[in-house]
């Protein structure tokens, strides 16, 4: 087992979080940080009741959603006061993790040229209109295909070198704690 755990819900984060964490010189290997898709495995809970047994230090990146709300639950059934909580547990300021990568204008440069084919004129339009539907949009269609558009995007930002200042703050902030 690893020194620490990293909890967040899915795959797409699984492959974009470790990329970050190398971005930020931190290798989550090399500080025995073992990243895990909690929602594609069973609940934040169950993971979180074996790092207690365990003594296995964890942190949780959980969406700002209903479901998030459920994880945060799981952690209180867990014995964990509102202050611990806060220590252990981020959630996204946003909607959801895709919505979170999408306020970077820069990563929604990116997510525009992965649907660059898949963009109808009504979409184009709207970003005239209303910058925030567009963006909402946008993410819905990136998110119908999360796990190759993670991929997509780590290719993106390996071209052109994305800057740490493009990654959302909540996850610098997470990932410094680690």
């Amino acid at each position: 087992f690893a020194r620490k755990w990293f909890l967040y819900e899915g795959q797409s984060e699984d492959v974009i979080i470790p990329y970050f964490a190398r971005l930020l010189n931190k290798n989550f290997d090399e500080h025995g940080v073992s990243g895990i898709m909690y929602r594609s495995n069973g609940t934040a809970g169950a993971f979180i009741k074996l790092a207690k047994v365990l003594n296995i230090q964890w942190f949780l990146l959980g969406d700002n959603d209903e479901q998030g709300k459920t994880t945060m639950k799981e952690v209180f059934n867990c014995g964990y006061t509102k202050e611990e909580v806060k220590d252990y547990i981020s959630l996204t300021s946003t909607k959801d993790f895709e919505h979170e990568l999408s306020e970077s204008p820069s990563i929604l440069m990116d997510y525009e040229s992965i649907l660059a084919n898949e963009l109808t004129e009504d979409i184009k339009k709207l970003k005239e209109i209303n910058k925030v539907e567009y963006r909402h949009k946008i993410v819905e269609i990136i998110q119908k295909g999360k796990i190759e558009n993670a991929y997509k995007l780590v290719e993106i930002w390996d071209r052109r070198r994305l800057l740490v200042e493009d990654i959302p703050k909540v996850i610098v902030d997470l990932i410094e704690r680690l």
